[in-house]
């Protein structure tokens, strides 16, 4: 009867400790925009520089119509930096007592935290700070142009390495007659 009691307590206790009621936290977030989501706490917002994008094709500037960070094969071009803006769409984020970004809400019972809410956000257009003429300032200019012979070094380099090959075999050759000649 004994035994029976502990593996029936010990059932009972693997049952009961196996389930764990942690709810991990997972941010959503908004779209790329530019604009800017004012009235709720600058953590929830984050920012990105975007820049258009060119390359040379036959002597002429192309240049791409979106904003990206970076872009395999063409040149950036600073002048058409602009801010886009995304924002989590949580309804409140948790804070440890280091400022640092909780995602397990388990921390938080047995550790400090603080939590704040985001509110509703107010989208605000940022244009004005944007020249939308920026490409008529500094478009780089490319002329299409034959490259004329220059006069390489490789030839003297081939020259060089023959020479350098004729030397040593030579030297091998007068070191080997002497060792003959001594014999």
């Amino acid at each position: 009867m004994n035994k029976v009691f502990k593996y029936l307590l010990s059932l009972v206790l693997i049952f009961t400790c196996s389930k764990v009621f942690a709810k991990e936290l997972t941010l959503s977030y908004s779209d790329w925009s530019t604009y800017y989501p004012s009235n709720i706490p600058e953590v929830f917002v984050q920012r990105e520089t975007r820049y258009h994008f060119y390359k040379v094709v036959n002597g002429q500037v192309v240049y791409d119509d979106g904003y990206y960070t970076e872009l395999d094969g063409y040149t950036k071009d600073e002048q058409s930096a602009r801010e886009f803006y995304r924002y989590i769409t949580n309804d409140y984020l948790l804070f440890n007592g280091y400022n640092e970004l909780v995602l397990d809400d388990v921390y938080c019972v047995k550790s400090f935290c603080y939590m704040i809410n985001r509110g509703n956000p107010t989208m605000v257009s940022t244009d004005e700070k944007f020249d939308p003429e920026y490409t008529n300032n500094d478009i780089p200019n490319v002329t299409g142009e034959t490259v004329p012979f220059t006069g390489d070094q490789v030839i003297y380099y081939f020259i060089g390495f023959f020479l350098s090959i004729i030397t040593v075999v030579s030297i091998l050759i007068i070191k080997r007659r002497k060792q003959i000649i001594r014999a």
